[in-house]
């Protein structure tokens, strides 16, 4: 199949597709047609802008200006894919790596969806990419490694959207870095591990609305903007004034003319799109029967469980989240001796919607409600 006609065949796709709302549908077609630029922070998109070995600049700016750390300087990229440790170790594969002038190892890492585990998720990264340091290179002995010439990690985490554990905490500043660790006697000491997580929708938001602090990071505020949504023609008139974003923005419209890699950035939005359906759908699900387990708790077991320990104490508990509506179901059922019905509603979610339709049309019939 021609190159013309995967596109075709995929644009069919998008424009069939349920989980793609009807203005991202123009949004892609736009992409398609050359008119509008994609994602920045898709996968192979990123790592064209920001290659360590093709960008180093722009890596380096990045990851400067957001770790306020003027010495980090990449000297080429790094195998994305870290050595395993143990022999069932899970493999951990990395966005944009690079080892600096200075030894350390530094990360670049792109986050398309909100994921609720960042922080651990990342912790893990660092720990791993810390442990790859405490060992011998080619030509050096095992006695020139110790504690003090083991130099550190440097991680920064873009997020397109703000996960939950960040919009909870209601904080104004959309960078976030932690590099040092503090005992609970107030002893300060510098971490090994520094991580910074950056909201590019919450950087967005302030460009756009004027209210970023007087002496804010401007230059980098805009380019993190231009991140979330480089087709924004405010942050398009702005990155044209600066020719380091200018170039990055020709560069990204350069790169979109290619019909081969039209069609690995559209695929990408595609399958994230679909991802963000399913948990969607699946949290949905989890709120009716009383469960915001997460899906990477594991939904489907949470599911079960919840529903269990619903049945199994009764309908002054129910459920925590939808109780009332299925604690009064079951509370009708068991009045009119229809113990079995609760059972079997219990497993089966389609059976369970007929009974709440039921349900409610036995309250409007005789409360007209």
């Amino acid at each position: 199949m021609s190159l013309s006609d995967q596109k075709k065949e995929l644009l069919q796709r998008v424009s069939s597709s349920i989980t793609i709302p009807d203005e991202e549908k123009l949004r892609i077609l736009g992409i398609a047609e050359g008119r509008l630029l994609p994602p920045l922070t898709l996968d192979s998109m990123a790592k064209h802008l920001f290659s360590p070995d093709t960008n180093p600049e722009r890596f380096d700016f990045i990851m400067q200006r957001v770790m306020q750390d003027p010495t980090i300087k990449s000297r080429g990229s790094a195998a994305n894919e870290l050595p395993l440790e143990m022999k069932n170790a899970k493999k951990i594969i990395t966005d944009l790596s690079s080892w600096l002038t200075d030894k350390r190892f530094a990360s670049l890492e792109i986050q398309q969806i909100a994921q609720e585990f960042s922080y651990e998720r990342y912790d893990l990264y660092t720990s791993r990419m810390f442990l790859m340091q405490y060992a011998v290179d080619e030509g050096r002995k095992k006695g020139e490694i110790n504690y003090e010439n083991i130099k550190g990690v440097v991680m920064v985490v873009l997020m397109r959207d703000s996960p939950k554990f960040l919009k909870n905490e209601k904080n104004p500043r959309y960078i976030h870095r932690f590099k040092s660790a503090i005992s609970d006697s107030g002893i300060t000491i510098p971490a090994q591990k520094k991580i910074a997580f950056v909201e590019l929708d919450k950087a967005l938001e302030q460009f756009l609305t004027n209210t970023y602090n007087e002496d804010e990071d401007y230059e980098l505020l805009l380019e993190l903007a231009m991140l979330r949504d480089a087709n924004n023609e405010n942050v398009r008139r702005a990155a044209m004034e600066n020719e380091a974003l200018k170039s990055m923005y020709d560069d990204a419209a350069k790169f979109t003319l290619s019909i081969e890699e039209q069609i690995r950035l559209i695929d990408e939005e595609l399958s994230h799109y679909d991802l963000e359906y399913t948990m969607r759908k699946r949290e949905e699900q989890g709120q009716e029967k009383g469960l915001a387990q997460g899906l990477e708790q594991g939904l489907a077991q949470g599911l079960e469980q919840g529903l269990a320990q619903g049945l199994e104490q009764g309908l002054e508990k129910g459920l925590v989240i939808g109780a009332d509506r299925i604690n009064d179901l079951n509370s009708w059922l068991f009045a009119n001796g229809r113990d079995e019905d609760v059972k079997k509603a219990t497993s089966d979610p389609d059976y369970r919607a007929k009974l709440l339709e039921e349900y409610q049309k036995s309250r409007e019939s005789c409360y007209g409600t």
